[in-house]
């Protein structure tokens, strides 16, 4: 009967053995399998990829060239917040489209500046008075509230989220305006002058935002 019992316990084992070679993690996939057989593949996330109108900016300044100020503007990433395209202008010219994890390096003539976004119907504006050789760093703002969730605001180094624009230089995608933009602009050019308006003169005056000379890096 021993004799019986262990050959009985051999068997089961080579079965076993069987089963987890074939359906086990450890198996292997053939040479013959496709590499897309093999690994499985993922969409690119959304702050690799450029906005239309826009592509990617390899090497965006790091400094205002003589006489000129540079102003970052930057979106964060964040996926609390909606993936809708950011228009930002200066007055009337299209400065850029950013997208979440976005990034983007404007050099202007210094002095007297209205920046405005849209984003789906979601508008804010930005008041700036700029120096010369300065650089200047603007962020939006996707939880400026209920009834506005969206505006462009200053970085200051009174506000909290000063630190966080070596991260968001680091980790955003720098992009920049590619040959379709100027279309774009000028389509949209006269519409987007009359909602500046309101933020100049008319009744979102109060919405406004300021950035001071003195408030560079």
């Amino acid at each position: 009967m021993k004799t019986i019992r262990w050959l009985l316990v051999a068997a089961c084992a080579i079965v076993l053995t069987g089963c987890a070679g074939s359906n086990g993690k450890s198996a292997k996939p053939t040479p013959n399998s496709s590499p897309s057989q093999q690994v499985e593949s993922k969409p690119v996330p959304l702050r690799n990829k450029p906005a239309r109108r826009m592509r990617v900016d390899p090497a965006p300044p790091t400094d205002p060239p003589p006489g000129k100020s540079l102003v970052c503007i930057h979106r964060p990433d964040s996926s609390q917040v909606r993936t809708a395209t950011t228009g930002v202008w200066d007055s009337d010219k299209l400065v850029g489209a950013l997208m979440r994890g976005h990034s983007l390096a404007y050099v202007c003539e210094p002095g007297h500046h209205y920046f405005f976004v849209d984003s789906a119907g979601n508008y804010g504006a930005l008041e700036a008075q700029l120096l010369p050789d300065q650089t200047y760093d603007l962020w939006v703002d996707p939880f400026h509230g209920f009834w506005y969730p969206l505006q462009l605001k200053p970085l200051t180094k009174a506000q909290k989220e000063k630190h966080q624009v070596a991260e968001w230089t680091r980790k955003n995608l720098w992009i920049t305006r590619d040959t379709t933009a100027e279309a774009y602009e000028l389509k949209y050019r006269e519409q987007t002058k009359v909602l500046l308006e309101r933020f100049v003169s008319g009744n979102w005056h109060k919405r406004l935002e300021h950035l001071a000379p003195e408030h560079h890096r």
